[in-house]
Formats: C-alpha cells, sequence, structure tokens
C-alpha cells in the first residue's frame, strides 16, 4: 500500500489495483481510505470461483509481494491467466518465475522494485504481453491437464502399456484421488 500511496498521481486514471484475500481486512480498508487510494485500490474479499475468474481475466498483472511462502497457488492461478508476475524470491517463486522472463523476482520489503517493476509493465504493454504469454508456457508443467497424462503415462508404463486405462479424479485444491483399472489378466489373478 506504500508504493500506492508515494506513486498515486502516477497510478490516478492509469490503472486499478484490485485486491483479494482474507487478511486483516479492516485494516486494508482504513489504509485505503486515510491515504485517498479509493480511484486506484479496490477490495474484492475473498474470491473464488466465477468471480476469480473475472478478476484474472480483468488483470494486466498479478502482484504476491510476500515475506513467506512456499509455492503459491494463486501465482499458478496467475500466470495460467496469461499474467506476468511481480512476487518475491521466497520459497518456490523463484523456481517458476524467471526474472525479466514472466515477471520480475524482488527481495522482500523492496518498495523501490516492486514500483519499478509496476512501472516497467505500465510503460511497456508489449512486453506486458510477452511475459503473460510466458508465464502461461512456464506454467503448463503444472496444471491439472499435464500433470494427468504424466500420471497417465507412467502407470500405463507399469501397469502393461496401451491398453492400461489410469483414471485420474481432480478434488479439492489440486489434490488428486488416482484410480487405476489394470489390464483384465492382470486382474485375473497375476497380481
Amino acid at each position: 500500500m506504500d508504493v500506492l500511496a508515494d506513486h498515486k498521481a502516477e497510478f490516478d486514471g492509469k490503472l486499478k489495483f484490485l485486491y483479494g484475500g482474507d487478511g486483516d481486512v479492516k485494516q486494508l480498508q482504513a489504509i485505503i481510505k486515510d491515504k485517498g487510494l479509493e480511484n486506484i485500490a479496490e477490495y474484492h474479499g475473498w474470491v473464488n470461483g466465477e468471480k476469480k475468474e473475472r478478476l484474472l481475466n480483468l488483470a494486466d498483472a498479478y502482484i504476491l509481494p510476500s515475506y513467506n511462502e512456499g509455492l503459491p497457488i494463486s501465482v499458478l492461478e496467475a500466470m495460467s491467466y496469461s499474467l506476468p508476475i511481480i512476487s518475491t524470491k521466497v520459497g518456490g517463486i523463484p523456481e517458476i518465475l524467471k526474472n525479466g522472463k514472466n515477471g520480475y523476482l524482488i527481495e522482500p520489503g523492496d518498495k523501490d522494485a516492486i514500483w519499478l517493476s509496476i512501472k516497467e509493465l505500465m510503460e511497456d504493454k508489449i512486453n506486458c504481453v510477452k511475459m503473460g504469454a510466458s508465464s502461461k508456457e512456464i506454467v503448463k508443467e503444472h496444471l491439472p491437464e499435464f500433470v494427468e497424462t504424466q500420471l497417465r503415462q507412467i502407470y500405463c508404463s507399469l501397469f502393461g502399456g496401451k491398453s492400461a486405462k489410469a483414471q485420474i479424479v481432480m478434488l479439492y485444491r489440486t489434490s488428486f484421488l488416482i484410480k487405476t483399472r489394470l489390464l483384465d489378466k492382470i486382474t485375473k489373478g497375476r497380481t
């Protein structure tokens, strides 16, 4: 929020920051009001489903300035919507975010780097689109369709090649239940 407040004039009329999540909501809303950021900052609360899809489709970039993360699903989701990412060098983020290729990696707490990254994406729309396309390409191997294909290949190689069947069912939050149906010859006592 400090970056927004410090550069309010540069952002006003050019872009809007859409916030989502369930952190300290009252404090965030108070900061937006107290610093007069209503024209450039909008809090949407916890977003999921159609609202999340709508907001990601509206976005030109995704920012996650965390101090501590694993490999955030929100970043993977944003990448799947062809968005360039601005995030911090924490947890697994550097494994999927390549500085200058599909966004910008910054040190936690580096407000100047956040500002410069936002400014770069604002001023160079062509590069912003290129970075978004790179995000989409990089994230493919983390998406359920790719993982399902890889698991099918593994199961087919383990359980009889082309005629073995593996069925993968997506469960809540990218957990997978794997149910295999082996070849008739295997299930008839040869297991």
